[in-house]
């Protein structure tokens, strides 16, 4: 994708709920493009909130000729044939509520990752998507990276024949502060809902969706899971997990292994590696991809400026009538994981926070070279899961 292909397009006109938080991204990367996009209308609650200066923020957004509201609701009502586009860069409990309007309206859709907070929303949010025939795209920015895209490419096209397995290892420390920033962070549940806040679910949500992602069989599909086993642990005063392993295995035998933590003090950023027969491709967030076959290395690098600008431009393709590829269908396979994992694991065991210092990086390493639960490795502080069915 590049931006040559939209220049014949009029701007996507673009409504945003939300104007603090997250949602600034989203102003940030419409802002970006004006070529392609253009904001429209947004959402600014009352009360307007202090820290972010909302009230400063309106009274610019005004004077630019955008339209504000003060509900979803009104928004939705009042802009009938006057937007194309409503991006919901809101905490994961509001997705689906706000999802299923926008697109009951009449609107295409543009949701933050991950799709909902549990399984049946995110299930919601496809059927409704299906019925109204409107779309629904999932902001997985790191999907749509073009190194993401050639290592789909490559498993499709077989030059290294099957896929085998796939395993991703991260570690981004995460104080009190990003629990304390709202009311759902590191909450399994919310107002009697399913959020389960955790790596898998949230911060890290991207890596193992590309890994679904990758090992799905058609050109924009994900893989759908089979079977789970997962560990789920905590060192913070949190409901939900910070250190996590899962590992599933999918329809045709391929292995996904995820380690990810937000309690070891350093961090070692994403890496994933896709096994195939003939050879192995290593992916980094940084944008560095590595393939090696048959005893030969090529490096791809994409390093991009913003890669939170992919969602949108993937929004101006599918207004023209392309296929999208980060959509709620594609997302509720990692939905599938998520709830599968939970369930998996039994609970989330409480861990000593000296492990903090003494051994959790070491742990996560082993179980990301091992592709075994920490219980499968013998650690005395891990409990196992069960092996789950799905």
């Amino acid at each position: 994708m590049c931006l040559a292909d939209f220049e014949t397009m009029k701007p996507l006109r673009t409504a945003v709920i939300g104007i603090s938080g997250f949602a600034r991204t989203h102003l940030k990367s419409i802002a970006a493009h004006p070529d392609q996009l253009s904001l429209s209308a947004v959402v600014i609650r009352l009360p307007r909130d202090d820290r972010a200066d909302e009230e400063s923020r309106e009274r610019e957004l005004v004077r630019e000729g955008v339209r504000v509201y003060r509900s979803h609701s009104e928004l939705l009502r009042a802009e009938q044939g006057r937007i194309d586009l409503v991006t919901i860069p809101c905490g994961i409990p509001e997705h689906c509520e706000l999802s299923i309007d926008s697109l009951e309206a009449g609107y295409d859709v543009l949701c933050e990752k991950p799709a909902a907070g549990n399984l049946a929303d995110a299930l919601r949010m496809f059927e409704c998507s299906r019925r109204t025939r409107k779309t629904l795209m999932i902001g997985y920015q790191h999907l749509l990276r073009p190194s993401t895209q050639l290592i789909k490419d490559t498993a499709l096209r077989g030059r290294f024949g099957k896929l085998l397995s796939a395993r991703t290892l991260l570690s981004w420390p995460r104080d009190h502060e990003y629990y304390s920033r709202n009311r759902w962070a590191g909450r399994l549940a919310v107002d009697g809902k399913g959020v389960f806040d955790s790596p898998l679910q949230n911060a890290a949500a991207h890596f193992f969706q590309n890994m679904l992602y990758v090992a799905g069989e058609t050109r924009h599909g994900c893989a759908e899971p089979i079977e789970v086993y997962a560990e789920n642990y905590h060192i913070a005063q949190i409901e939900s997990a910070d250190t996590q392993f899962v590992r599933a295995r999918l329809h045709g035998g391929v292995e996904l292994v995820f380690v990810a933590s937000h309690a070891a003090p350093e961090t070692v950023e994403p890496v994933t590696e896709y096994l195939f027969e003939r050879g192995r491709i290593t992916w980094e967030i940084s944008g560095r991809t590595e393939f090696f076959l048959d005893g030969t290395e090529e490096v791809y690098d994409d390093r991009l400026d913003d890669p939170h600008d992919l969602p949108f431009l993937e929004a101006v393709a599918a207004a023209e009538g392309r296929e999208p590829r980060s959509t709620i269908e594609n997302a509720v396979q990692h939905a599938r994981c998520v709830d599968a994992a939970f369930r998996s694991s039994g609970g989330i065991v409480e861990l000593d926070p000296a492990l903090r210092a003494s051994g959790l990086l070491p742990a996560l390493e082993l179980a990301y070279e091992e592709r075994k639960g920490f219980a499968e490795l013998g650690l005395p502080w891990a409990r196992p899961g069960r092996i789950l069915a799905l």
